[in-house]
């Protein structure tokens, strides 16, 4: 039996990864925008964002598909997960002592209970399929959310204040604009452009590779 092309493969294992690859929830349907931009000044904002993100994505996205299968609407789901996410990340904060770390944890961390990436798996639930698929969905979204915060939150830090978690890497170079919301968006757009130019390599090597292949096998059958 003929084996599947490496262009074929790809695009599966895209398709296995929908929402964590190619089409993640930031880069591709730009969810979750203000947060990556206003909440990346330093590597432990991005990284508590992300895991408050997880969090509030997962249980928003479960207690939708619980009331999607007793036959409530998306209305009613959404605020449903916005109050529970609400009451548990008030806990998590006032347990963890976050507010009073500055505006990112008093203000935005509070607002990721209302976030559009949430309320997007929210109403893109299906609850005629299976849970843990519709829970796997939801996490790779998440996980996207947190992999291109922690990486422009990683480069702002690194940049704007010589550190990593608050530990000095190098004092000698500094750029503080990096730290500024406008340079957040053309981050943004940068990180974008890569995972799309990358996209694009790697199928552009693998129709190369199958048309190798495919001209050698040629060749082997004519002689």
């Amino acid at each position: 039996m003929k084996s599947k092309s490496r262009l074929r493969r790809y695009r599966n294992f895209i398709n296995r990864m929908d929402g964590l690859l190619t089409r993640s929830a930031v880069i591709t349907y730009g969810l979750g925008l203000p947060f990556v931009v206003m909440g990346t000044t330093s590597l432990s904002v991005a990284v508590t964002l992300s895991a408050g993100m997880l969090l509030v994505t997962l249980v928003s996205v479960l207690v939708a598909w619980g009331f999607k299968r007793l036959g409530q609407g998306r209305e009613v789901c959404m605020l449903a997960a916005a109050f529970l996410s609400a009451v548990l990340l008030g806990v998590v904060s006032l347990t963890m002592g976050w507010t009073n770390r500055g505006v990112v944890f008093s203000v935005y961390f509070p607002l990721l209970a209302v976030n559009t990436l949430t309320f997007f798996s929210v109403t893109r639930c299906d609850a005629s399929r299976p849970l843990l698929s519709v829970l796997l969905q939801a996490l790779r979204f998440a996980l996207s959310f947190g992999a291109v915060a922690v990486v422009i939150a990683a480069f702002r830090e690194l940049i704007g204040r010589g550190t990593l978690f608050g530990a000095t890497v190098f004092s000698s170079f500094r750029v503080p604009t990096v730290l500024l919301p406008f340079f957040g968006f053309i981050l943004v757009g940068m990180v974008c452009a890569a995972s799309r130019g990358l996209d694009r390599a790697i199928r552009i090597r693998c129709i190369r590779k199958d048309r190798d292949e495919a001209e050698q096998a040629a060749e082997e059958v004519g002689v």
